[in-house]
């Protein structure tokens, strides 16, 4: 319990987690469903003898959000889940927030989520901690995709000094593929099989959470600034250089801390007094700007770098020493097996966004990105 009290015990630690947690909800009933089950996945970490009948009400209350009638045996397995199962009638709160467009991928995601549920307060009742993990990690994406079907896109306006950038008001993914120096055959090809001499990796940028860092890597993914691009590799990170000759404009440092309603610029966060980010540097795969020369306010404008986290670059509270100095702005979602294997000296062949660019806002040229 003196581990679960600590101050960062509910920093998020995985990708999923961050991601999840940046999307503006604003749906009660599913809020209340992910809270449910991010409750059970803090409980299962305690060590030893874990307190299955507060993870088996948690698991009642996030099937009762299908059931209107708001039952008070919540709490309690046998009332809670006989009363929430008793009626699946609740689905129009649920999918309130959905464009009608987009009513079919919720339902569908709905009858997912509700499967997934009822595995999950199966493996709690059998006491199952392993297949407890997978069902509620199962059913949190479930839920973080419903949520981005409901997010309205940015939550706060930017600030007027940074009213004419580029910005992201939203989710975009960045592939990126690269290729050893020596062209060796070096990646497995997920798709045909056997290896390949070219790898790949996926971004997922977060622009809810910083979406001037964002929707600037966007655009200079959209002009071609990091194709045929060598690559520079430590333990620490891969790094990609900006471009020397006519650099980028800096941009400035932008993160979201946890419990506020909109980003702070150009301040890192004090990390030691609890401000802690919606988007953690101590995540492997964090995606951020480098710092540039004599100064913490701003950021480079173009060269970028991906963190490879581990427990040598932590402290005792299990984050990275730069933990709030950098501003996160995605992570890698698929590819981070390719990400390790990376050296000095190997290319970024190409680098293209594969989805989100209606996201995508270019004040100065009065368009989005699906129209310039």
């Amino acid at each position: 319990m003196a581990v679960l009290n600590s101050p960062n015990a509910r920093i998020p630690r995985t990708v999923d987690a961050a991601l999840r947690r940046s999307i503006p909800a604003f749906n009660p009933q599913v809020q209340a469903m992910q809270r449910s089950l991010e409750d059970v996945a803090y409980l299962l970490r305690i060590p030893q003898r874990k307190p299955w009948g507060n993870m088996a009400g948690d698991v009642a209350a996030a099937l009762a959000a299908f059931d209107n009638r708001n039952t008070q045996a919540v709490g309690n397995m046998a009332g809670g889940v006989a009363a929430a199962l008793a009626a699946f009638d609740n689905r129009p709160a649920l999918l309130a927030g959905v464009p009608p467009a987009q009513q079919p991928e919720a339902e569908q995601l709905l009858d997912e989520l509700f499967a997934k549920l009822k595995q999950l307060e199966l493996a709690v009742k059998t006491q199952q901690p392993d297949f407890v993990g997978v069902r509620i990690a199962d059913s949190l994406k479930r839920i973080a995709d419903l949520e981005l079907l409901q997010a309205p896109g940015l939550s706060f306006s930017l600030p007027r000094e940074y009213a004419s950038r580029p910005y992201l008001a939203g989710r975009a993914i960045v592939q990126l593929t690269v290729e050893k120096a020596d062209g060796s055959l070096a990646f497995v090809d997920n798709l045909n099989g056997g290896l390949s001499k070219q790898g790949t990796v996926l971004l997922t940028l977060d622009g809810y959470s910083a979406p001037i860092s964002a929707g600037n890597f966007v655009v200079n993914v959209l002009d071609g600034l990091y194709n045929n691009k060598p690559i520079q590799a430590s333990y620490a990170s891969v790094i990609t250089p900006g471009n020397s000759v006519q650099p980028r404009p800096p941009i400035p440092l932008e993160n979201l801390p946890a419990g506020t309603f909109d980003p702070l610029y150009r301040l890192p966060l004090d990390v030691q007094s609890g401000e802690l980010p919606v988007l953690p540097l101590s995540i492997a795969g964090a995606v951020s700007m480098t710092h540039l020369p004599d100064t913490e306010s701003f950021l480079s404008g173009d060269e970028w770098f991906i963190y490879k986290f581990d427990k040598q670059q932590a402290g005792l509270s299990g984050l990275s020493f730069d933990e709030g100095t950098f501003g996160v702005f995605g992570y890698v979602t698929d590819g981070m097996a390719v990400v390790t294997k990376l050296q000095t000296g190997d290319t970024i062949v190409s680098a293209e966004v594969v989805s989100g660019l209606e996201r995508l806002v270019r004040p100065e040229a009065g368009s989005n990105g699906s129209s310039s």
